[in-house]
């Protein structure tokens, strides 16, 4: 365990809780699950007590001069960690949930998204890879333009399984659900990444319900079948809260879930 990893679990034992999730990336012929994100209320974590854990986590100034200014807004403040090919991502994301119940959100058209996360991450051993990813959020789309947002966020037709395949898996998600997801798209100015996120908690998903999905995907990218039936069976079957995709900033196709 990395020192900024166990700063980070330290933390997460410091504040009550909304919640801690777990999460695999399936993505260039790996399956990547060293990743977790919790996240605390702002009732619990007051602006000064926010900005020393910045420090603490040694958050890059750069990105500290970005959130600072926002932090009063926050409903909420998630802190994460991923690995991919040994290189560890620190990761703060301020929520604005509260644009959820504003006018602006009953207003919205069907295409208008708002702002509900603005996300920092950086490479802890190289403070100089670092970005912001902002999170736009859609409050009143439709079910049949998510499908359409979704798949065109594959672009080219050697990618056509994929999107048929996240059709289906979205139809299974309102075929379970009492209302549709929520659908978010998140974008990077300093790259072509191109990615979506629907929230399905209230869909009561769990990985053996959409196994299949996930086994034709992992195929289909080049990874490990049998690794992705070893992570459900040590989760326990946990259930589904959210699930990521389309192309990372890297242009590579990706499909990420996170469980509880």
């Amino acid at each position: 365990m990395t020192v900024r990893e166990r700063d980070l679990l330290e933390i997460a034992h410091r504040f009550p809780l909304e919640g801690f999730e777990k999460s695999f990336k399936i993505v260039g012929g790996q399956i990547l699950d060293e990743r977790f994100l919790f996240a605390i209320s702002r009732e619990f974590i007051d602006e000064p007590t926010a900005l020393q854990v910045f420090d603490d986590l040694v958050m890059p100034e750069t990105l500290r001069n970005q959130l600072s200014p926002l932090i009063w807004k926050a409903d909420l403040i998630h802190f994460g960690w991923e690995v991919e090919n040994k290189v560890g991502l620190c990761k703060v994301y301020l929520e604005f949930s509260s644009v959820l119940s504003s006018a602006a959100a009953k207003n919205a058209e069907p295409e208008q998204s708002l702002l509900l996360h603005r996300a920092c991450k950086w490479d802890v051993s190289d403070a100089n890879r670092q970005l912001i990813t902002n999170y736009q959020v859609f409050p009143n789309i439709g079910i049949d333009l998510i499908e359409s947002r979704m798949n065109a966020s594959y672009r080219s037709d050697e990618n056509s399984s994929i999107a048929r395949l996240m059709s289906a898996l979205l139809r299974l998600v309102c075929e379970r659900a009492s209302k549709p997801p929520l659908y978010l798209e998140m974008s990077e100015d300093v790259n072509k990444r191109s990615s979506w996120c629907i929230q399905i908690w209230n869909a009561k998903l769990h990985l053996s319900d959409v196994g299949r999905y996930l086994q034709f995907f992992a195929h289909h990218n080049g990874a490990s079948v049998e690794r992705l039936l070893a992570i459900g069976r040590a989760s326990n079957n946990g259930q589904i809260s959210n699930i990521s995709g389309g192309i990372d900033r890297k242009e590579r196709p990706y499909l990420t879930v996170y469980y509880v």
